[in-house]
């Protein structure tokens, strides 16, 4: 699990045994192979996008060919998944080494018959196995993270309207404010989140 404001990323590098000329094939493969549309920049650098899954939005990865078989991997969650992601990035750097290495060992990039249709003589790729518990238990967790905005929203609306602004907190459960000080305080959250969902609606453009 990673954090990070304002998106959580996870990077990492490896060495690959392969000529310098070869490494962009076998990334390429990697990449069509896994189903991730990619874009290269460069000689030297892809910018894939991971789809969404059942419980977590789209991820983008850019993979960077350093010298001496160098490949550097990072995954960094999407405008919709901030500050957490369950694990995610390091899982898609992960698959995309594990299978990398597969491509590379048995030469599959040079064979345009995917990997998912071989049989490998031996396991060399590091699996990340997601069971459907394990989505359920993710989906729920951020189920459980988006209910505390909304619940500020919800208190912060009513207080502007009503002047009593109730604000949850550990310990005692919260404590309410009432007359200017609530309305005030109230307009200051609503504002924040106008300025938040703004700020996401540009973004996603961006990425569009």
């Amino acid at each position: 699990m990673a954090f990070g404001i304002p998106y959580p990323r996870f990077r990492a590098t490896r060495n690959f045994p392969l000529p310098q000329e070869e490494l962009p094939a076998a990334i390429k493969w990697t990449l069509e192979d896994l189903g991730w549309p990619y874009k290269i920049v460069g000689d030297t650098q892809f910018q894939a996008r991971i789809p969404t899954t059942n419980w977590s939005w789209h991820h983008e990865l850019k993979v960077t060919i350093h010298p001496a078989g160098l490949i550097e991997a990072q995954s960094k969650s999407a405008y919709q998944e901030m500050f957490i992601d369950l694990g995610r990035n390091k899982a898609n750097v992960e698959i995309f080494f594990a299978r990398l290495d597969q491509g590379i060992r048995h030469e599959l990039y040079r064979n345009p018959v995917p990997a998912r249709d071989q049989e490998f003589p031996e396991h060399t790729g590091q699996s990340v196995p997601r069971s459907r518990a394990n989505a359920l238990l993710g989906g729920c967790f951020v189920v459980l993270i988006l209910l505390i905005p909304v619940v500020y929203f919800i208190s912060a609306v009513i207080g502007l309207l009503t002047g009593n602004l109730f604000l949850p907190s550990r310990g005692s459960g919260g404590g309410t404010i009432h007359g200017l000080w609530a309305r005030i305080i109230s307009a200051i959250i609503l504002a924040i989140f106008a300025w938040a969902l703004i700020w996401l609606w540009r973004k996603r453009n961006l990425h569009r």
